[in-house]
């Protein structure tokens, strides 16, 4: 991968981040939103790929909170649920050891079909 590449991801990573679950419109409806989490390392192709789809969940279903996490330099320890990457967690408990199918991302986060093929130019 090459330099390039790996700035690329840490300005997708970078943008794809949430501080908060909860937005004020979730608080007036009494709704909280669902948290994603995605752990992936450098210098790793499913991960790489992995970022792609946070940021695809992240623009077609706005109900969930999507956060990257890099393991090469967390926030914090990674919980112990966490061993490879890319994990997904999903409220706290893994939903998805490497990369999710179209298929589960929509069963899992809504009855719409959004347009997958955005995650296509992610693929190697």
């Amino acid at each position: 991968m090459s330099e390039a590449d790996l700035a690329r991801i840490e300005i997708t990573m970078a943008h794809t981040r949430f501080d908060s679950t909860t937005t004020q419109s979730d608080v007036q409806m009494g709704a909280t939103r669902r948290q994603l989490t995605v752990y992936v390392i450098p210098n790793c192709a499913n991960c790489e790929y992995a970022v792609g789809v946070a940021a695809t969940i992240r623009r077609d279903y706005p109900h969930v909170a999507v956060q990257v996490i890099d393991l090469a330099n967390p926030p914090e320890p990674p919980p112990d649920s966490v061993f490879a990457a890319p994990t997904y967690l999903l409220d706290g408990r893994v939903w998805s050891l490497g990369n999710p199918s179209p298929e589960q991302i929509e069963a899992t986060f809504g009855d719409d079909s959004p347009d997958y093929s955005a995650m296509s130019r992610w693929r190697r």
